[in-house]
């Protein structure tokens, strides 16, 4: 059978005029190519336009075509979803693999710009040369269709998505390294590559391998790696270091001890999330990242012996830092309790903090030295997670599970005033001495504060935890409106400011 892609005529100039045709079909090329671009997924923008003659030259037009090798596959391996199905038969990819690249090489063919082309593909633990070798031709081909089309090149950037398929083991991982970086094409033409935006998830990747990928893309603008491993025990660390145009880095369940950026000139958003529990030096080591604004730190410390990490020390070099989020995700705080004075070169231009899932027992006093610290801030968001998830069995094994006998936080300052913070949210607020009395610190310190958001923790992240009022997280959060009002004035009462506190 046909792919719907095969169905489509070559791409032409020429519009197709047919007498008769339905309203929407009336619209200009233009609109009726934007509504093509707001499905998201070029298999459904050319599923739709062979209804219709007037449609079938308008999915050459779409600027940002992406295309799945996942899209190409038959029905029975794609049951149980892009990111979720397992045991991909290798005859299965192999018979995919001719549409897909015939696809492809029909949008860099197109005489219509296509600004950026986007092409996710599977690997399986087998040999993939033909997938080798029809990838390195598609970016050999994205290529020329750039250098052919001059100042107004016909594919301006590629966007590659590089993943293993989800039963693929460690061993496999490591035994295929190699080939699997070479399937990306990266090593192979060193030069020259279009690639801006790179994700690559379950690959072995040593640092060499890193370095080789940062070298051969030159214009990469976004990396994110995710579930990639190096190797074993302590030795594995991820160096940045040499990579121009890079403005986002990703880092998400990878095996690397450590995460450095030695040179990145240019990098402005850093997501790190999930190193080894075990490490005993800073997960994150900053060197020349003089455009860093954003950094995002998740991670789950679940060992008693894990190390907690002075985050003065870890964001030193940061000095032009806008917006910092801490993700504890509902585990022990990983942070080091120490003197606000020595956050003064990190947290000197911060002027957003997110602290997220901090673990329902734990005292929340300690969020104060974080404020002291950071004089600029006009937003401070503080998220408590008090349900379970990720376990099976009993509630009350899950508790003992999700809670075990963790460190608490006594690390408390009340002397110091704040002029700049405008905004305070606290999720999973509870009508409880812990919370009131916080929040009403806040509000004293705060001269300036103008509202304060306090509400019930509504979804998780990890699980599909809702709360509809009917959760068992013994949440004591106001429910009706007399409670609401109630809260509204024990923490307004006394303060002069006009502070609006909305209980959601």
């Amino acid at each position: 059978m046909l792919h719907p892609m095969e169905l489509l005529p070559r791409p032409s100039n020429q519009r197709v005029a047919i007498a008769g045709e339905d309203r929407i079909s009336e619209l200009p090329d233009d609109v009726l190519v934007s509504i093509l671009e707001k499905l998201g997924n070029t298999r459904q923008a050319v599923a739709t336009s062979v209804l219709s003659r007037r449609w079938l030259h308008l999915p050459w037009r779409i600027r940002r075509p992406f295309l799945s090798i996942f899209q190409f596959l038959p029905r029975s391996a794609r049951a149980g979803g892009e990111d979720g199905f397992k045991n991909l038969q290798q005859r299965d990819l192999d018979r995919a693999i001719p549409p897909f690249v015939r696809a492809a090489m029909a949008f860099l063919a197109s005489p219509t710009a296509t600004h950026c082309l986007a092409l996710r593909f599977l690997l399986t633990d087998e040999e993939d040369d033909e997938l080798v070798y029809a990838v390195r031709h598609l970016l050999l081909a994205a290529g020329a269709a750039a250098d052919a089309g001059g100042g107004g090149a016909r594919c301006s950037s590629v966007q590659l998505d590089v993943r293993a398929t989800a039963d693929t083991t460690e061993a496999q991982m490591r035994d295929g390294a190699r080939r699997r970086l070479l399937l990306t094409g990266l090593v192979a033409r060193p030069r020259g590559l279009l690639i801006t935006k790179l994700r690559l998830e379950r690959l072995w990747l040593t640092a060499a391998d890193v370095a080789a990928v940062l070298g051969a893309c030159a214009r990469l603008v976004h990396l994110t790696l995710h579930g990639c491993r190096a190797g074993r025990g302590e030795g594995a660390a991820l160096a940045i270091d040499g990579a121009p145009e890079l403005r986002e880095l990703v880092v998400r369940g990878c095996g690397y001890r450590r995460v450095e950026l030695r040179r990145a000139p240019k990098l402005v958003r850093l997501t790190l999330e999930s190193w080894s529990s075990t490490t005993t030096t800073a997960p994150l080591r900053l060197a020349a990242a003089p455009c860093l604004r954003e950094i995002s730190l998740v991670n789950s410390c679940t060992r008693r012996s894990s190390q907690r990490f002075r985050l003065s020390e870890l964001l030193a070099s940061a000095t032009n830092l806008d917006c910092l989020s801490l993700n504890f995700r509902n585990e022990e705080i990983w942070i080091q309790p120490e003197d606000s004075n020595r956050f003064v070169a990190a947290f000197g231009r911060l002027t957003t903090l997110s602290l997220c899932r901090i673990f329902d027992e734990c005292d929340l006093l300690w969020t104060l030295y974080l404020l002291k610290a950071a004089p600029s801030l006009r937003k401070f968001s503080i998220g408590v997670q008090k349900h379970s998830c990720q376990y099976g069995g009993s509630e009350v094994k899950q508790r003992q599970i999700l809670f075990p006998e963790k460190r608490n936080m006594f690390w408390i300052d009340f002397n110091f005033q704040h002029y700049h913070l405008a905004q305070l949210e606290i999720c999973g607020f509870e009508a409880n001495d812990k919370y009131m009395i916080l929040t009403r610190l806040i509000m004293e310190q705060a001269k300036n504060l103008k509202v304060v958001i306090l509400s019930d923790e509504k979804t998780c992240d990890e699980c599909d935890f809702q709360d509809d009022g009917t959760s068992s997280t013994g949440s004591s959060y106001p429910k009706n409106k007399e409670e609401k009002r109630l809260i509204q004035k024990q923490l307004t009462e006394g303060i002069s400011s006009p502070v609006r506190v909305l209980v959601l």
